[in-house]
């Protein structure tokens, strides 16, 4: 019933739920925040955790402890998941919870969505022993910046952020990633001219000795010299960049 009722983000789905009873799965401070949240816009929200205690934080336990629209059930685990036809777009309907200390005591609890809250997995196994990580996995980045420890790596999304998880603050830290590793490729001088162009620019050649010079000028000079432009400047729009092809060249 994944996108028919079940989900793992209240922030995302909750709304379309207003008004109809769903259930939590987690006891840990993920599984308090989305009850907090649904509670707000839904009839009834039923907490389901397998152990007999909470691990989320005492102020976290107790606004959820004292919520007028929230039941817990410890010592509890999700069975199943009942509904429609799931392969047909069948909608959730009831959430089968039996206890984890008699597997014979199942309660059917109705809901039209089931939110869980068990933590997350940041897909970062390949970069293990390669990248600093926390201890849960995400990559640790420095502090102001998308950076990690290995030079021209740059981390953006889930992967490294523990806190927000959501899709635009993963598409913002993108675009920051991006702009850090257009600066970094920049200051390293990566993709530029390699040292064999370099060597066969004339130290005598100043590109602001063209300044003067119009474009019909360069291309006959390029001309002149038996440089064709549409080899050597492929893509080439500027005119500093049909100079820069002319002090490659030993200049005019």
């Amino acid at each position: 019933y994944k996108g028919g009722g079940i989900s793992s983000c209240a922030t995302c789905d909750g709304f379309l739920f207003v008004g109809k009873p769903v259930v939590v799965v987690g006891g840990g401070d993920t599984a308090m925040e989305e009850a907090l949240v649904l509670a707000r816009t839904s009839s009834h929200v039923t907490l389901v955790h397998r152990r007999g205690e909470f691990r989320a934080s005492k102020a976290a336990q107790a606004a959820v402890l004292n919520h007028p629209k929230i039941t817990i059930m410890y010592n509890s685990v999700v069975k199943e998941f009942q509904g429609g036809d799931a392969e047909a777009g069948g909608q959730l309907t009831t959430v089968l919870v039996a206890s984890s200390t008699d597997a014979n005591n199942v309660t059917a609890v109705p809901a039209d969505a089931a939110f869980v809250a068990i933590g997350h997995i940041p897909n970062t196994d390949l970069l293990q022993g390669q990248v600093e990580m926390t201890s849960s996995g995400y990559l640790v980045t420095k502090p102001g910046s998308t950076a990690t420890s290995v030079p021209g790596v740059f981390a953006a999304g889930d992967v490294a952020d523990w806190t927000y998880r959501q899709a635009v603050t993963s598409a913002g830290s993108g675009s920051q990633a991006a702009l850090d590793a257009e600066r970094w490729i920049s200051e390293n001088a990566i993709g530029g001219v390699d040292e064999a162009e370099e060597e066969g620019q004339s130290a005598d050649c100043h590109p602001e000795d063209y300044e003067g010079w119009t474009m019909k000028q360069i291309r006959k000079q390029l001309k002149e010299m038996g440089i064709d432009t549409a080899t050597a400047c492929r893509g080439c729009n500027e005119k500093s960049q049909f100079v820069e092809v002319l002090c490659r060249h030993g200049g005019a």
